[in-house]
């Protein structure tokens, strides 16, 4: 770390985090007691080191999950450490210090224990954003203004919360106002957002907003899915209306990828009511993984683990590393491109059915992306390539005539879809899965 940070001195702040689902061994944990003991012991050696070695770095750890509360006196963390409270299990029905909210309570007691024996900088990681909503539309306002009340009341020096900008219109304003109540915690929240809504959607729009902003409140991990599903058709509904009543067309821009929202939500909350095994819950899933992909250069989803959970239920592990690397790299590329539906199936000889290539542009510079398909044998793909032209927001397709011989294997197969630029630049390739009875 020292010559990484000793020629970077920009650097001022080293996160020493540990990973997600990190555990101390048995010995370690039975020669220091807890968790947070081991951690302090480890952070505290690092904080004193950086004090010779680099002096102008500071270290900031994290207060979450085993080390939520505060380490023993014995093993305090040093002042000199910036300290995460990152309170990862709580809802967001309320703010700390509802009373009608007992899921909290342990929490705030945890925060108030870590303000009461730590002298240095105490700052709020939140998720007001959660990878595992999924992209739903969640705005929990009055718990976040809340939140900060308390907060600022005990004495927390900073906050802070994830944000990501593949759904970033989905949570505008989740983070817009949590911006300006970090720099001003005395803020009049319902009139910042009185603003909010007359600036971006106009005077006549504003009070229809407020109807889609109430009905998106919810915390969706504390309600069914039918609520949910019920909520978000409402809010589509709204916004509809909001769309009729403004006159920007920035405005309407926005309210459309909103809408968009509401639209991947719904036959999300749809997959956790139907049931197992079912035409209709294969549907479902079908629907979600293409609004999913339609939307995810938008600004209204973002593609991850958990949506991807969703689209194929436990067939896929939390800790799968090639899905996480494959939303990395299609990001980081200037196009990308998928095929639809992404399950297709044929009877050997029988008759040919439809899939669909999409070419989208990702870096909005514009682009010719080359797509080639290929299979396994006696698979026919008519056309096997072709090539689409993308710009901005607007994806472009090819329609794929997909049949088997009589002499193709039964089982299950997979389509794979490779996507180039002009220049020959290879893009991140896409499979669809394919069985043949």
């Amino acid at each position: 770390m020292s010559p990484f940070c000793g020629t970077r001195p920009e650097i001022t702040v080293f996160d020493c985090w540990p990973p997600d689902v990190s555990r101390f061994q048995k010995e370690i944990l039975d020669r220091y007691g807890k968790p947070a003991n081991a951690e302090s012991v480890v952070v505290n050696k690092l904080a004193e080191t950086l004090r010779t070695e680099l002096p102008g770095v500071r270290v900031e750890r994290i207060a979450y999950n085993s080390t939520i509360q505060p380490p023993d006196p014995d093993y305090a963390s040093d002042p000199a450490v910036i300290v995460d409270f990152a309170p990862y299990s709580r809802t967001y029905d309320g703010p700390f210090d509802a009373p009608g909210v007992t899921a909290n309570a342990g929490f705030a007691k945890a925060l108030t224990a870590w303000r009461t024996g730590f002298r240095g900088s105490l700052a709020m990681y939140e998720y007001y954003r959660r990878y595992r909503w999924r992209s739903q539309p969640v705005h929990p306002l009055s718990t976040i203004t809340g939140d900060v009340r308390f907060e600022s009341h005990l004495g927390v020096n900073g906050i802070g919360m994830y944000c990501e900008p593949g759904d970033w219109i989905t949570y505008e304003h989740v983070q817009s106002l949590f911006a300006v109540l970090a720099w001003d915690n005395g803020l009049d929240a319902a009139s910042y957002t009185d603003g909010y809504l007359q600036a971006r959607f106009g005077l006549r729009a504003a009070a229809t907003m407020r109807e889609y902003y109430e009905l998106t409140r919810t915390d969706p991990d504390t309600v069914g899915a039918a609520e949910l599903l019920d909520r978000y058709g409402r809010a589509g509904a709204v916004l509809r209306r909001a769309a009729g009543q403004t006159g920007s067309a920035a405005a309407r821009t926005v309210l459309d990828r909103l809408g968009r929202g509401t639209d991947v939500a719904r036959p999300d909350q749809r997959i956790g009511l139907l049931p197992a095994g079912s035409a209709e819950l294969n549907a479902a899933r079908e629907a979600y993984r293409t609004l999913v992909l339609e939307n995810r250069f938008n600004g209204v989803v973002l593609p991850n683990v958990q949506t991807c959970l969703r689209r194929y239920g436990t067939d896929t592990p939390y800790d799968n590393a090639g899905v996480r690397q494959e939303v990395v790299d299609n990001y980081a590329s200037p196009a990308a491109g998928y095929g639809t539906p992404g399950l297709l199936a044929l009877e050997r000889g029988g008759p040919a059915v439809t899939l669909t290539v999409v070419a989208q542009d990702v870096d909005f510079t514009g682009h010719t992306v080359r797509w080639t398909a290929s299979g396994p044998d006696g698979l026919r793909l008519t056309p096997a390539s072709g090539s689409l032209r993308v710009t901005g927001t607007r994806s472009a397709s090819d329609r794929v005539s997909v049949g088997t011989t009589a002499a193709a294997s039964a089982g299950s197969h997979r389509i794979t879809l490779e996507f180039r630029l002009a220049d020959g630049t290879r893009l991140t390739p896409a499979q669809v899965d394919l069985t043949v009875e």
